[in-house]
């Protein structure tokens, strides 16, 4: 494991202990790699020790796409959902 130096002043501006400035500093770059795509839910779940339920929340919470359609993709999905929905009447 790595370790980043946080200057004091901003140890102390957040006024939490430092264990907990590093878990926030942890949980904030899971959640870039997220919105980069860089890493899956299931990753992000395993990096910050939760559930993947949990991540799943986390992401709605912070308005993180939990799926990820491109514009096509989605067209040809409702595409195909419409010719079922039709050849099943």
């Amino acid at each position: 494991m790595k370790e980043i130096k946080v200057p004091d002043e901003l140890v102390k501006f957040y006024g939490v202990s430092e264990e907990l400035l590093a878990q926030r500093a942890l949980f904030l770059m899971v959640l870039d790699l997220l919105r980069q795509k860089k890493i899956t839910s299931g990753k992000a779940a395993q990096l910050l020790g939760v559930s993947r339920h949990d991540i799943l929340d986390v992401m709605g919470q912070y308005g993180i796409p939990v799926v990820n359609y491109s514009s096509d993709a989605l067209e040809k999905e409702l595409d195909l959902w419409e010719k079922l929905k039709i050849g099943a009447k």
